[in-house]
């Protein structure tokens, strides 16, 4: 049986247009290049870490080491006590079992989860306001050392942001708050759906399609798949088009691709099927800072066979057709 795998961490968070796209990239852009943690309380963010639990410990420990050592410090609190932010460091390979045996899918990321709110419709949802990813990949089994140096990577990344952002914020010798866990720990509740799921569903309603530039990625299907999609939007009363020259328009991004994996799996591929709205949304905390983020989606990653036309054709209208669905029946409410 053929798995598959949805994906959190660079999902739901941003432009992400291609799987490999923001590889190493701080991905929740602020507007003038504003750092997007100015002014971030750090008394109302916890601090997670998801991994393998030989390693989970250690990689908290190291973590908290290097903030601290960067003066970067929260102040002791209740654990039970419910906070506005949470910092989530993912470095959790999935095996990947019989389908590709002795391997795993890898797609770590650090992230700022946070209250946003969508200009178009005033909605607050819970959202990635500064990222750094790693492009997911199927590869080896990692040694303690490889998931070190990624950890590495995010925390230096991290530390950078927040000094630039935040300059005047005195040294503090405080102990963190411990609070471990695993993915199923402290929910994202969010409006438009958990950040760390395939779907995200902000309402539709005032968005002008005559406004957002649709993009489809599909490799050497696009021609096919785009007049196709044009054909079944139009039927649906639904004008889509290309507009590369719109100002700062919203971005419907239909992505097909499929990526051999000759290499480490023999005759699999890593597919991606997904249809993402990207808006503009500012952050609650700090209403100055801009950033883009996706405001409805449909993701699913998988390793499996080779993709057929039929299939890429069968995905693309159940997600364009999802969409479509939404939007009119977002639209025809009052």
């Amino acid at each position: 049986m053929i798995r598959g795998y949805l994906l959190g961490g660079c999902l739901l968070s941003v432009v992400t247009l291609t799987m490999a796209s923001h590889e190493g990239s701080d991905f929740a852009k602020a507007a003038g290049g504003i750092p997007t943690t100015e002014r971030l309380d750090l008394r109302q963010v916890s601090f997670l870490v998801t991994a393998q639990p030989e390693f989970q410990d250690r990689l908290y420990t190291r973590a908290i080491k290097q903030l601290r050592e960067a003066n970067i410090s929260w102040p002791e609190s209740d654990p039970a006590t419910e906070k506005s932010a949470t910092l989530k460091l993912m470095l959790k390979p999935e095996p990947l079992e019989a389908l590709c045996p002795g391997k795993v899918l890898y797609a770590p990321s650090f992230m700022l989860i946070e209250e946003v709110i969508v200009e178009r419709t005033a909605e607050v949802i819970k959202d990635s306001t500064w990222s750094s990813t790693k492009a997911i990949h199927v590869r080896e089994p990692l040694t303690s050392e490889e998931i070190e140096n990624d950890l590495d990577g995010f925390i230096s990344r991290f530390i950078d942001n927040f000094r630039m952002g935040n300059p005047t914020v005195s040294p503090g010798t405080k102990r963190l708050q411990k609070n471990r866990s695993s993915e199923k720990a402290a929910p994202t509740r969010s409006m438009g759906g958990d950040v760390s799921s395939g779907i995200r569903n902000v309402s539709l309603k005032g968005l002008k399609l005559e406004a957002v530039n649709f993009l489809l990625s599909a490799g050497a299907s696009y021609k096919p798949l785009y007049s196709r999609a044009m054909e079944l939007a139009s039927k649906e009363g639904i004008k889509l088009a290309f507009r590369p020259n719109a100002k700062t328009p919203a971005t419907l991004t239909l992505t097909l691709d499929s990526r051999p994996l000759d290499e480490v799996c023999p005759g699999k591929v890593l597919y991606e099927a997904s249809l993402e709205l990207v808006e503009e949304v500012k952050i609650r905390r700090n209403s100055s800072v801009y950033l883009w983020t996706t405001t409805w989606s449909r993701r699913n990653v998988q390793v499996t066979e080779p993709v057929s036309t039929n299939k890429l054709e069968a995905d693309m209208n159940g997600l364009l057709g999802q969409f479509i669905a939404s939007y009119k029946l977002d639209v025809a409410k009052k």
